[in-house]
């Protein structure tokens, strides 16, 4: 009766006490932190799971300011908590605003932390039983070792409180949660209960799909991308062979598809070459677009294989130099078979290297000189790396997670400012190494596990023909709203990580935009094995709860 009817009550009528007997002291530190906060709030959303897994929009005062750096990106936390945002967090007074929700009746006075979404696929069995009742403010895990306790204890002592909540168990940890605070008894920086999953290890390898490569070695060692184009040139990034391309032969105008990459655009704009666009983007015939292009002399054509979709096109009819972009399918039949004059691909978006791309001739034209070894992008590796090297341990559960996504972030930057540069020895040592049909055969493999999964609401994007290499899932929604939506649940509530490929500007043609806002693109290469079943599953889930919103 007490946990069922009584609880609630009580939670309820203490709440509105404390808050009107606190009303003073908490405005006042509502305009202190919005002034320490330079005008960037007093409060902050936290979407967490409450009972039965019911998202719900947690309240907190915010401790630290919004400053960014040149880039517009967050600065660390260290830098951006004020002072008194650090004795807020120091006495959990930033806690408090929670007892509107528990007003509100999202939580209750004491019960199991909210943690984070991405915790629920995660849980076993008998750990997600801490979400049969209402979260708390504080709970039995936290008079017990808050920050000190391992995060299978903590659990534990969540399911304990779910079987033995009664009055006598709450009024007694009210009084250990008081007499903590007072006394400043394993007391931490606020954010314990707060932690994602990035930084949760409970005995279970995490199982997260998408973002960055970590360092993989159980690769095949075969027929490696080397042995198939033997005269290329192997660069920093892609995109640093389309400008030496341009160095070298001076076009002044270059065809760009108007569904592609506008970093990579942008950069190509650095040479100085005139950039124009044809109506080109997955699933158009876009033979009929290119034969409505108007070349003059000095243009080159840039065409792309979308997703590895396209089946074999052919150049002989187009009058001006034609540079193909195989990053999205290295070995299958367009690329082997192309009467381009240059390929290009960028390397380390499809397989396990810190950076790479390659430059081939399929007519066997001169090349511009094969880049040098440079100290910038030796250093650009190794930090990409280490950052690789940092995931894979983290995946595995032996450290907790350090610095690598912003590492990747930061590094990803540099490639634009880096000079012309030669791949970096370690991802020559690889893309030597790798069998890069075996690598392909997985994905294909992978996709087709999981292509299946379409529904009325969410397609799957389709190859042109039977034989293709894909590059990834694409799934596409109805909407950029319903997008949004999918892209929301599968990060945060099933650790799956798509891609956006790629954000286009407003002001290219209506299809080209739209594919863009409705598309999302999920990895399924080589780094996957036995763990397909299990991201299939999330992905199910995630369509389900996403019917659930729409």
């Amino acid at each position: 009766m007490y946990k069922h009817f009584f609880k609630r009550v009580l939670d309820f009528c203490l709440s509105l006490v404390v808050l009107i007997i606190l009303f003073i002291p908490l405005l006042i530190i509502t305009v202190w932190l919005h002034f320490a906060n330079k005008g960037a709030g007093a409060f902050f959303l936290q979407k967490r799971p409450g009972t039965k897994g019911k998202v719900f929009n947690l309240i907190k005062f915010k401790t630290m300011t919004d400053e960014v750096n040149e880039r517009g990106e967050l600065l660390p936390d260290e830098f951006r908590l004020t002072k008194i945002g650090q004795f807020v967090r120091s006495t959990s007074i930033d806690e408090l605003p929670q007892l509107f929700n528990v007003l509100k009746g999202d939580m209750a006075l004491i019960g199991p932390r909210p943690l984070s979404l991405k915790l629920l696929p995660l849980y076993t069995k008998e750990q997600v039983r801490r979400h049969d009742v209402r979260p708390g403010i504080s709970g039995w895990a936290q008079v017990n070792g808050r920050n000190h306790a391992k995060y299978s204890e903590k659990f534990a002592n969540d399911v304990w409180y779910v079987d033995h909540c009664t009055l006598t168990t709450d009024l007694k940890i009210i009084w250990m949660t008081i007499r903590n605070v007072l006394n400043r008894s394993d007391i931490g920086s606020g954010a314990e209960d707060m932690d994602t999953v990035d930084d949760l290890h409970f005995g279970i390898r995490l199982l997260k799909f998408g973002s960055d490569y970590p360092v993989i070695d159980n690769y095949k060692k075969g027929n490696a991308v080397s042995s198939i184009y033997p005269n290329a040139n192997y660069y920093a990034c892609g995109r640093q062979a389309i400008n030496d391309l341009i160095g070298k032969f001076q076009w002044k105008r270059i065809w760009m598809p108007s569904y592609f990459c506008y970093d990579i655009i942008n950069y190509i704009k650095t040479t100085g070459i005139k950039v124009v666009y044809y109506v080109d983007y997955p699933g158009n015939d876009d033979e009929t677009s290119i034969g409505k292009i108007q070349f003059e002399e000095g243009d080159v054509l840039f065409r792309m294989n979308f997703f590895g979709f396209r089946g074999v096109r052919t150049n002989k009819t187009i009058p001006v130099p034609v540079i193909e972009d195989h990053s999205h399918d290295l070995v299958g039949e367009w690329s082997q078979n192309s009467d381009a004059d240059f390929c290009i691909a960028s390397l380390r978006k499809t397989l396990p290297i810190s950076e790479g791309g390659i430059l081939w001739s399929p007519k066997e034209k001169k090349l511009p000189l094969s880049p040098k070894e440079t100290e910038e992008n030796n250093k650009l590796a190794d930090i990409r790396y280490k950052a690789m090297t940092r995931k894979a341990g983290y995946l595995n559960g032996s450290i907790k997670k350090p610095r690598f996504r912003q590492d990747m972030l930061d590094t990803e930057k540099m490639l634009d400012k880096i000079p012309i540069s030669k791949i970096s020895n370690d991802s020559w040592n690889i893309i030597n190494e790798i069998d890069i049909q075996e690598w392909y055969d997985r994905k294909y493999r992978n996709w087709n596990l999981l292509q299946d999964i379409a529904t009325e609401d969410v397609k799957i994007l389709q190859p042109e023909k039977n034989t293709f290499n894909p590059f990834s899932l694409v799934l596409l929604f109805k909407s950029k709203e319903v997008r949004d939506k999918m892209r929301d649940i599968l990060i945060n509530r099933q650790t799956v990580f798509p891609a956006i490929l790629w954000r286009i500007p407003e002001v290219q043609n209506s299809e080209s935009v739209d594919f863009g806002n409705r598309m999302l693109s999920i990895h399924c290469d080589g780094r996957y094995d036995k763990d397909l079943d299990e991201l299939k599953e999330r992905i199910i889930t995630a369509i389900r709860l996403l019917k659930g919103q729409c």
